[in-house]
Formats: structure tokens, C-alpha cells, sequence
């Protein structure tokens, strides 16, 4: 090595010579991580780190689907208590951050709420009640948009609104019975 020569194992401390305060990006481009110990490789393809996911209990099986295949998005029929349970849920995250946007408590909440209702089901059917309960939850959150923008023409996400008129007109249903299709 030539003096001054810059090479994959003294790049970093030139770096730092020269003020770089992180270094992640070139890391990842010569192969490098922190994290990486000597001896272990790191799952590189998309099904090495779901088998990866799987073996560390961050997910399962049943919740990884193949490139393309969209079988399982499918609206299938789910019990209204889960559905009111899913759309109060949306409605309180809504209310609760007042700026027109879901909260990440209430996300969570109704995600593990979504994931509770499913592990009751076969594999099967899993994916496509998990498709449908995101689905409605989307829909009250456009429907509750749709009426806000009705009331407040301007009204952007992120800023925030009269959490009132929500409530005072029962989320913009008035006295009309709640029906939600997908």
C-alpha cells in the first residue's frame, strides 16, 4: 500500500479524518456493516430474510405471499363486532390526533386488533380477512375525509380541526345507521 492510498479497510478512518460523521452508506456499498460479526452471513435474498423473520418469531409463515400472486386479495365477510370494533378504532385515532391524521398508538392498536381477529381463522383465509378488515378501516378514514372536507373546504392533512365536528354529528352520519361497503 502506497502511502495516502485509500482502500476498503482504512476508508473509514479517512473519513473521519476528514469529518464524515456517518459512514452507513459507504458501508453497505463495500459489503460492510457494524453489525456484521466474522463467520455469520447475513440473509441476502427476500427468502432467506423471511425464513429469518419466521426463525426470530417476528412473523409467520402465513403472512409472506409470493411476487404477483394476489389471490388473497379477496373481500371476504367478517362479523360486525370486529368491523365496529375496527371502525371505532379508525374514529378514535382520527379524533385522538386531531389533525386529520391516524395516530400511531391507535395504527398499532388496530393493527394488533386486525392480527387478534385473524389468528382465530385457518391460514388459509388469514390474508384475505386481514385484506378486508384494512380495507373497511380505509374506507371510514376516506369517509370521515370526505366529510370533513365537506364541512372544512381547506382542510389539509397534518393541520389541525374542531374535533367537535366530528362528534357533534356522530362523525358525519347524523342519525343514519353506519354501512360500510368495500
Amino acid at each position: 500500500m502506497r502511502i495516502g492510498e485509500v482502500n476498503s479497510d482504512n476508508y473509514s478512518l479517512y473519513l473521519k479524518l476528514l469529518g464524515v460523521k456517518n459512514t452507513r452508506s459507504l458501508d453497505k456499498l463495500l459489503g460492510k456493516s457494524k453489525g456484521d460479526i466474522p463467520g455469520v452471513t447475513r440473509p441476502r435474498t427476500l427468502e432467506e430474510c423471511n425464513e429469518a423473520s419466521i426463525r426470530a418469531g417476528y412473523a409467520e409463515r402465513w403472512q409472506f405471499v409470493s411476487e404477483g400472486d394476489n389471490r388473497w386479495k379477496k373481500i371476504v365477510s367478517v362479523p360486525d363486532d370486529i368491523k365496529q370494533a375496527i371502525i371505532n378504532k379508525r374514529r378514535e385515532g382520527i379524533l385522538e390526533n386531531a389533525n386529520f391524521t391516524l395516530s400511531a398508538k391507535s395504527g398499532d392498536e388496530e393493527a394488533a386488533l386486525i392480527m387478534n381477529y385473524v389468528k382465530t381463522l385457518p391460514e388459509s383465509e388469514r390474508l384475505s380477512a386481514s385484506w378486508t378488515l384494512q380495507k373497511i378501516a380505509q374506507a371510514e378514514g376516506a369517509r370521515i375525509g370526505k366529510y370533513l372536507k365537506s364541512v372544512i373546504p381547506n382542510l389539509q392533512p397534518g393541520i389541525a380541526f374542531d374535533r367537535g365536528i366530528l362528534t357533534d354529528t356522530n362523525y358525519g352520519l347524523g342519525d343514519k345507521h353506519l354501512d360500510i361497503t368495500v
